[in-house]
């Protein structure tokens, strides 16, 4: 059951994925080690961007966990800029629910740089 069924909204916890150690085109949850699939385009609410960009919404690719009360969303890894998502996407640096920064990928037309 999740929180919102009580009128409670919880924010997107955004951590990376865990790699399973024997394959590593699998990945997990590091909540709770779930196996989860592959990525979709989704939208994470209130991200910590840590960037000087304006951004209305977080569009990204990512895999989600649904075994929680909450969202647990994993963003997939990219390099700055994420070449390997096309020339459509770029990256804006966020903080993960671990603390660290990582960047995450975003449609181009989502971000207006300052």
């Amino acid at each position: 059951m999740s929180l919102e069924a009580y009128g409670v909204e919880t924010p997107d916890v955004v951590r990376e994925p865990a790699d399973d150690r024997h394959d590593t085109d699998l990945k997990a949850c590091p909540e709770c080690g779930t196996v989860v699939g592959e990525p979709n385009t989704l939208k994470l609410d209130a991200p910590d961007v840590v960037d000087d960009v304006e951004i209305d919404t977080l569009v990204t690719r990512a895999r989600k966990c649904d075994r929680h009360a909450y969202d647990v969303l994993l963003p997939v890894r990219v390099r700055r800029g994420a070449p390997s998502l096309g020339r459509s996407w770029t990256t804006v640096r966020v903080r993960l629910a671990d603390q660290r920064v990582r960047p995450v990928a975003v449609p181009k037309s989502q971000v207006t740089r300052q």
